[in-house]
């Protein structure tokens, strides 16, 4: 369908007729049909609205938002989803309060109906993709335990979304914010969702309180903040900067399985081959498979020659997992030019 004709139908057609033509805008994002598609989110029919904000996130254009931000008050749900989501996506930093209203408006509702919970999570996302500071400490009370709505489904994906949230605004407070959640009662579903959050930091601001989080409290049982460790571990390899090294080695000797093989993949990242060397090879003879075959790619991503020997025995693992990883580490030892040699001796 050429552009001529989706304005036409936008312009003619019935509701179901004026979304799929917004849908098609959308997809051309033909810059010359923007200001159409930003006049017709003033159409009558909330569906049409929806389709008119979803398509306006393909433009990732600023000139939209004037027009967007209001209709984070609209009376549909479906609208001021797709609103928030497109404002996330736009990123500019004048949807940042409006936003946060919307989030302030809704909780203090107690929520608990799956359409509230969804507009929330979809506010909470895009609050973070603005990376506006001033999110922070409201996606923290919604990432805690004390969000107001009973325990449901709902209630933990806008507790996931608001870990996402703290992601994209990468800042010290929301990190230390994510570490706080990960402990060995809280639900496997927020502790995935912070580690993937913990994946996303690059602000060396954020360094310190990494490092805080691996360290074990007086009162703390060292049985029990493991989480906490792995979120640590996982974070400072995102973050690259290898003077994390010496604080992440002592790692080498937890007793959790999922912070030792944290520990081989951000040595990995952090690419500190002669310091790591040592902790690696000892991973490689890990009790548990997955811990051995994450040292093994660490190995092999450093291309630590030193380590050929160790592989070779690996390559003997009755664990596939382990024997293949051993042996594509060995291919990008071996792909190393003769005069690097890379040796760590």
């Amino acid at each position: 369908m050429s552009v001529q004709d989706s304005l036409a139908e936008l312009q003619y057609g019935g509701p179901e007729v004026r979304a799929r033509a917004a849908a098609n805008l959308g997809r051309v994002a033909d810059p010359a049909t923007l200001p159409i598609l930003i006049a017709a989110l003033d159409d009558s029919e909330p569906e049409v609205r929806a389709a008119i904000a979803e398509s306006l996130a393909l433009f990732r254009s600023k000139e939209a938002v004037p027009k967007l931000i209001p209709l984070l008050q609209d009376k549909s749900w479906v609208v001021r989803e797709a609103v928030a989501t497109t404002l996330g996506i736009i990123a500019d930093p004048a949807a940042s309060r409006p936003l946060l209203d919307l989030i302030d408006k809704n909780y203090n509702r107690e929520i608990n109906t799956q359409r509230l919970h969804q507009t929330m999570m979809e506010t909470t996302i895009a609050l973070g993709r603005i990376k506006d500071p001033r999110a922070t400490p409201t996606l923290t009370k919604m990432l805690k335990k004390g969000y107001r709505s009973s325990i449901s489904d709902w209630q933990l994906q806008v507790r996931q979304a608001a870990a996402l949230g703290l992601g994209y605004l990468d800042q010290p407070a929301g990190v230390e914010a994510l570490l706080g959640v990960l402990s060995d009662g809280e639900a496997p579903d927020i502790i995935r969702t912070a580690l993937t959050a913990l994946t996303m930091v690059k602000n060396e601001q954020n360094f310190k309180p990494l490092v805080n989080g691996l360290s074990v409290g007086m009162l703390e049982d060292a049985r029990k903040i493991w989480p906490r460790q792995q979120g640590a571990v996982v974070g400072l390899g995102a973050l690259g900067n290898p003077k994390a090294v010496p604080y992440l080695l002592p790692m080498v000797d937890n007793q959790a399985a999922e912070v030792r093989k944290a520990l081989a993949n951000s040595l990995a990242q952090l690419g500190d081959d002669v310091a790591s060397k040592d902790a690696l090879l000892k991973l490689l003879r890990d009790r548990m498979a997955e811990v051995r075959a994450a040292a093994a790619q660490a190995l092999g991503h450093l291309q630590i020659s030193d380590a050929s020997g160790a592989l070779n025995v690996v390559l003997r693992d009755p664990n596939r997992l382990v024997s293949g990883a051993a042996q594509v580490a060995l291919d990008q030892i071996k792909a190393l030019p003769p005069a690097s040699g890379n040796s760590t001796s």
